[in-house]
């Protein structure tokens, strides 16, 4: 080797060491504050979910002076306990500030040594010095804090909160300084690896360049096969997902698919919880994977979708089939620690009579089904006239039309604030018009326009239309509905952020996001809400309710609104669950912060109800429809 090439791989080399060197003092400094910050957000979900845990009354400074039974000390201590499993908090607890000032405790959760000898290292209403206390209440603001008592050296929050009657109270939650220096020293050896393994890679790449190559190309294969079945396969029942679907229906989609919705999901992940409905959906994969037969494939889509395609088979004898599965599916109790529940089920069937992919018709029918009540709807030609679907092309010319003629409007529907006894906000709602004239809503032309690409400038035109009613309507907020699609294509972003910035619309300005709504980088949309709230802008959650609440989501977004799912609002006056329920959301808010807006409002008893139970604001046909015009 000339002297040439050797300065080069020497140069080349110290290049190699120093970017190293710098990777991995930044990458350290950077897992640090990683850490820090993942520990400080889950000491803040836990302390605020103490009150919800506890339940209201259980803060008032007077309730050291009633007497509470040893047994029900403990319910609240085995709740806290279960609550805090699976985290790094080490405990979560509440103070009430007596009459004289001391502060008490509410209930802790405890040690799995405590609870194994039914009992607790302390007990409610004992005596408890810090002054970290007295400093929270006096500043009714959010404290993080090293502490140290007999039961270890923790960092600490502390959260102050009022009662109903007035009471000061304080929650808290601790992380062990022990399992924060493991997280410490887990990410400082994994730092280390990395650094050892790039080194490792250097002098390999010295001694066999042409192997080292080759393998790893072979690599870089294997891996790209292995992110790619990862990216297709359902985290929780590990099925082939809806991109899977898709992928497949590229390559062939003269097939006849089956979706099968499990009814009412979104109800059993409210009341049972997110794991609860996890592991119902992997129950029904199993059971669902036990009726396959040669020739059909399942799939497990977006929320509570399952997907059947098979070929060679006709509609009847596929409906038939279709039955006696849900048949043998209903008669299957799911049963999960000390619950269970009978599910019911809605099918749609495609056809192959159409075009049209199968998985848009397939859609439809479930929807129809769900809609009218039928168990199984299969595709057929009232169904193609009622949603227009063969016209695919009429659809495409009225999008076109609409764009160029500036046919694309946007709809108010006005939102009543019950304080202030007056319309505050206005939702604003896409509409398009027709080439005969009819004005539709986006169930009629959304799903087209993202296929055809056309989205984006609907988004833009809806976007000016909103911005030119709020300039002449300063005294009033208006929210814009996005959804996935919308935050995560970042000019779409850029584009929102800029247009209100530029017409100084901040303060006036709402950006809604659907609930039910899956994002691919859940990071993507913890960004664009901080970018917003920096900005002033307004952040609300629509449908909250509608099947995966997340309610440490709220906590990390920290929305200003929280617009309670129609479903839960439509019913709550002849189901007393959903009335718990929506009690359960207003306190949820109320710690957060966060003004409460039911949709859905369509009487007036529905209206004095919602009032009683603390909500902020109402929405429906009671308070006004959507028009073209705000009242």
């Amino acid at each position: 080797m000339n002297n040439h090439k050797k300065h080069i791989l020497y140069s080349l080399t110290i290049v190699y060491l120093i970017s190293i060197a710098l990777y991995s003092y930044v990458e350290y400094n950077s897992s640090m504050k990683a850490i820090e910050k993942t520990i400080s957000n889950e000491l803040i979900m836990g302390a605020k979910a103490v009150p919800l845990l506890l339940g209201e009354g259980y803060h008032h400074k007077d309730l050291n002076k009633i007497r509470v039974s040893k047994e029900k000390d403990l319910k609240n201590i085995i709740k806290l306990s279960n609550f805090i499993k699976n985290t790094e908090i080490a405990y979560i607890y509440s103070f009430i500030i007596d009459e004289d000032g001391n502060a008490r405790f509410a209930s802790s959760s405890a040690t799995d040594d405590d609870l194994n000898n039914k009992g607790s290292d302390i007990y409610s209403f004992d005596i408890y010095k810090d002054a970290n206390i007295q400093k929270v209440i006096k500043t009714q603001k959010i404290m993080f804090a090293n502490s140290e008592d007999r039961w270890g050296t923790f960092k600490s929050v502390y959260i102050p909160f009022k009662a109903k009657d007035g009471s000061d109270f304080v929650v808290g939650a601790d992380c062990s300084m022990s399992t924060m220096e493991m997280l410490y020293l887990s990410s400082k050896d994994h730092i280390v690896n990395i650094a050892s393994s790039l080194l490792f890679m250097i002098f390999l790449y010295f001694i066999i360049v042409y192997i080292f190559t080759k393998q790893l190309s072979v690599l870089l294969d294997k891996k790209s096969k292995e992110l790619k079945n990862i990216y297709e396969i359902d985290t929780i029942t590990s099925l082939p997902n809806r991109v899977k679907l898709l992928s497949d229906l590229k390559i062939n989609n003269s097939i006849k698919l089956v979706l099968i919705d499990i009814n009412r999901f979104k109800l059993i992940n409210d009341i049972y919880g997110l794991h609860f409905g996890d592991k119902c959906l992997d129950f029904v994969a199993k059971e669902l994977l036990k009726e396959m037969r040669d020739g059909m494939k399942l799939y497990k889509l977006d929320s509570d979708k399952f997907c059947l395609t098979m070929r060679e088979i006709d509609d009847d004898s596929l409906k038939n089939l279709v039955a006696k599965i849900i048949d043998r599916l209903i008669k299957k109790v799911f049963t999960y620690e000390k619950y269970s529940t009978v599910l019911s089920y809605s099918a749609g069937i495609s056809s192959i009579s159409s075009t049209i992919n199968p998985l848009s018709l397939a859609e439809i029918s479930l929807k129809e089904a769900k809609s009218s009540g039928e168990e199984i709807i299969v595709y057929n030609s009232e169904l193609a006239k009622k949603y227009n679907i063969d016209g695919k092309k009429d659809v495409l010319d009225d999008i076109n039309y609409a764009i160029i003629n500036k046919k694309i409007y946007a709809y108010f529907q006005p939102i009543y604030d019950i304080e202030n006894k007056k319309i505050v906000k206005y939702e604003s709602l896409m509409r398009l018009e027709k080439r005969d004239g009819t004005v539709v809503a986006p169930w009629y032309f959304l799903t087209i326009s993202q296929q055809a690409k056309l989205y984006k400038k609907l988004s833009n035109i809806m976007l000016e239309n909103i911005i030119s009613v709020a300039k002449e309507n300063k005294d009033l907020e208006f929210s814009i509905n996005l959804s996935s699609i919308d935050i995560e294509d970042m000019e779409v972003q850029n584009n929102i952020f800029t247009r209100i910035s530029e017409e100084y619309l901040t303060s006036q300005i709402t950006l809604e996001i659907l609930e039910s709504e899956e994002f691919e980088n859940f990071d993507t949309l913890l960004e664009f809400g901080k970018k917003a709230q920096e900005m002033g802008i307004r952040l609300s959650i629509d449908d909250f309710g509608s099947g995966y609440s997340n309610f440490s989501t709220l906590v990390k977004l920290q929305f200003d609104y929280i617009k309670i799912d129609g479903s839960l609002v439509k019913d709550i006056l002849t189901n007393e669950k959903y009335e718990i329920i929506i009690g359960q959301i207003i306190m949820f808010a109320q710690g957060l912060n966060s003004k409460t807006i039911a949709e859905f409002v369509e009487v007036e008893e529905i209206a004095d109800k919602l009032s009683e139970l603390g909500v902020d604001m109402l929405q429906g046909y009671h308070i006004g429809k959507p028009e073209a015009k705000l009242i």
